[in-house]
């Protein structure tokens, strides 16, 4: 049995600076310098068993280990709150490439709103908080969102910014792999497994939305 432990500082990492907008150069066009900063932690465990029975030589093997990444100085470069799957959020405190959004509160039932328009049939006034560009268009089978925030760092009713949160990382966590194998004479026998115990993914664009491109028609 071992177990190892460690954390590393990765320094100088590489981030595009802002520039004022009297340079004449938009930040997008700007090369990357090395200012940002971001710590490592991580764990790694091994067992391992090697024994006889008789004629019988047997060994089993397990794995586990788990690294943790966070960003803690963007050099003075602005943090970046869009594009989740992309990889481009960066914000001090939180891992490289984290997921950032609303989270679901389910989808819609014909129960969550208080009254039907007959004349076209559709279901008025809500009884959940909503996206400002939702309103008046929302119906039952839409996604709802969670009203986790608001400027005082309460629920207020409304669906913006305030409520969106950091909801998981690209990096998988807590990968493990098992390995054993027999020997009777000169018969052998061998397995190997492995896995992660914990991933998040990102779906965006055809995996979310049916037909979205021309190409994912067929």
């Amino acid at each position: 049995m071992d177990f190892d432990w460690y954390k590393k500082e990765n320094i100088d990492a590489l981030v595009r600076p802002d520039v004022p907008a009297i340079v004449g150069v938009s930040s997008s066009n700007v090369g990357y310098v090395n200012l940002g900063k971001i710590d490592v932690k991580g764990w790694e465990l091994n067992l391992s068993w090697r024994d006889k029975i008789g004629n019988v030589n047997y060994n089993l093997g397990f794995n586990l280990s788990d690294a943790r990444n966070k960003i803690t100085d963007l050099g003075g470069t602005p943090e970046s709150l869009t594009s989740t799957a992309s990889g481009s959020y960066r914000r001090v405190g939180d891992p490289i490439g984290a997921f950032y959004g609303y989270l679901t509160d389910g989808l819609a039932q014909v129960y969550d709103f208080e009254s039907v328009n007959t004349t076209t049939g559709k279901y008025q006034k809500p009884k959940f908080p909503l996206v400002a560009s939702q309103n008046g268009i929302v119906q039952p089978g839409d996604i709802k969102y969670r009203d986790i925030s608001g400027p005082d760092g309460a629920p207020d009713g409304v669906i913006d910014d305030y409520d969106k949160v950091v909801f998981g990382e690209k990096e998988p966590h807590y990968t493990y792999a098992i390995k054993g194998g027999l020997e009777w004479k000169g018969i052998d026998f061998s397995f190997y497994l492995q896995g992660v115990g914990k991933v998040a993914g990102y779906l965006e664009d055809e995996a979310r939305h049916a037909f979205i491109n021309d190409y994912s028609i067929p």
